[in-house]
């Protein structure tokens, strides 16, 4: 089953399209009609979320994304090396 939080992230994705998040959350947190169609998406989904709350949960997986990205240069990182290490 669906968390809450899940649905919210896929409606706003299926809405907005996911390059425009960071945008729409900057826009629209002050846009009544964003507001406003906000709380009509999440009321035929039978959720209650604000958009504040989105922000939030945008945040949270924007930094997760982030940390994601920074291990994995890491590791490419850590792999040249050794490889590098292995040539001389």
């Amino acid at each position: 089953m669906l968390s809450d939080k899940d649905i919210a992230i896929y409606a706003l994705g299926k809405t907005e399209g996911v390059h425009s998040i960071a945008e729409t959350l900057g826009k629209g947190l002050n846009d009544e009609k964003y507001i406003e169609s906000w709380n009509k998406t999440m009321k035929m989904l039978g959720i209650e979320m604000p958009l504040k709350e989105l922000e939030r949960i945008y945040n949270e997986f924007a930094k997760k994304m982030e940390d994601l990205t920074d291990a994995e240069e890491e590791t490419k990182s850590k792999e040249i090396t050794e490889s590098n290490n292995s040539i001389k």
